[in-house]
């Protein structure tokens, strides 16, 4: 082969190299960045959520004492019936506070209650079937609120649809064996019964590649991800390792 044209493939195996290292060098920049929005995101979310719970639990005292001695006064009165309508109203009125999520699982608990709190002042109806999770789980904090902002996102999305008249999200956390599952199902307006990867080439037209992030992070730590999409609601679940690898726990 001439010497040029050996030169010339130096040329193009070097400027290869230098755009593989380039590209791996943005990959990684965006990695971080990613990461890096992730902790604030979480971090405002942590400083709201304190800050709405403080508030809330100072209400809850100044209107705790003003029901207990109005009720005191109805009861001295002798005004039974008002004493009993009175505790109706005030129950009724605690069913409107919105719920704290309390898995044990910190990252858990400071992602999806401020989420969930999101929704419940967008007028979506949150329903908790079981919220138990492991105090930790083998994969990075800014991992699983990628997945878990990305799928609670959706799903918010979906409810603000205009057609969505009954808006609801459902949500069941639990822990069975090694395995950590996370279901999040939520009403829709559209209608269908896909097979699974139809489905899931709609949803990244609908809602980008949040889907195949999930996917992919969920793959990434030896777990799986599934959807169903349902006349009226979708659903997305999880099963994510509880424990770490076994070559990991002798290391």
């Amino acid at each position: 082969m001439p010497l040029r044209a050996l030169r010339i493939m130096a040329i193009i195996c070097s400027l290869w190299a230098i755009l593989v290292d380039f590209l791996k060098a943005q990959a990684e920049k965006a990695s971080q960045q990613t990461a890096l929005r992730l902790q604030e995101e979480m971090a405002r979310d942590t400083y709201e959520h304190i800050r709405s719970q403080a508030e809330e639990t100072a209400i809850m005292r100044h209107d705790l004492q003003k029901h207990l001695n109005t009720l005191g006064g109805l009861l001295a009165g002798g005004q039974i019936a008002r004493a009993k309508n009175y505790i109706a109203e005030v129950t009724e009125k605690a069913k409107q506070i919105p719920k704290i999520l309390n898995t044990g699982n910190y990252i858990l608990d400071i992602t999806l209650n401020s989420r969930l709190s999101e929704a419940l002042e967008r007028g979506i109806q949150v329903d908790i079937i079981r919220a138990d999770a492991p105090p930790s789980l083998p994969m990075k904090d800014t991992d699983l609120s990628s997945i878990l902002l990305n799928a609670l996102d959706n799903a918010i999305r979906a409810c603000n649809d205009s057609s969505n008249k009954n808006p609801w999200i459902r949500l069941d956390l639990h822990t069975k064996k090694q395995f950590f599952y996370l279901s999040l199902e939520n009403s829709t307006p559209e209608p269908g019964d896909q097979n699974n990867e139809s489905k899931k080439l709609n949803m990244v037209k609908e809602h980008g590649y949040g889907i195949l992030i999930m996917e992919r992070t969920a793959e990434k730590y030896g777990g799986l991800m599934q959807i169903k999409r349902l006349p009226g609601r979708f659903r997305i679940s999880f099963a994510l390792p509880a424990e770490p690898p076994e070559d990991q726990l002798d290391t």
